[in-house]
């Protein structure tokens, strides 16, 4: 079956492919019939960007100009994800999720300084 468009009700800011289904960082899916699927967990803060993991189950929602996030593994929340406030209103957020040579999936982001990236072990910190 070949999908040639998937309508929705707000543009996705980033998408990967998980299995046979099409995965926003805010956690909406999609399977390869197009019908998006519901989302087990709601976030009742503002949170307006996210990213997933393209080899692990690991995902991270956040605010995009703002200082909070979240880190999870599937559904189940890993731990609270903060970046310096200092200019965190003018750049957007910077997070990456990925993994090392050795298979460990690691969160790339600025806790401590806005200017400073860090790498840490996803499932450990």
């Amino acid at each position: 079956m070949t999908v040639e468009s998937i309508p929705v009700r707000a543009a996705p800011k980033a998408l990967v492919w998980q299995g046979d289904e099409l995965v926003s960082g805010c956690g909406r899916r999609w399977g390869r019939d197009g019908v998006e699927r519901k989302v087990v967990s709601a976030w009742s803060f503002p949170f307006d960007a996210g990213i997933t993991s393209v080899s692990g189950p690991y995902s991270a929602v956040y605010q995009e100009r703002g200082i909070e996030g979240v880190l999870l593994e599937r559904d189940r929340v890993v731990r609270e994800l903060n970046r310096s406030d200092y200019q965190a209103e003018n750049y957007d957020y910077p997070l990456a999720l990925g993994a090392l040579g050795d298979g460990r999936e690691v969160v790339v982001h600025c806790p401590d300084e806005y200017n400073v990236l860090e790498i840490e072990d996803a499932a450990s910190g």
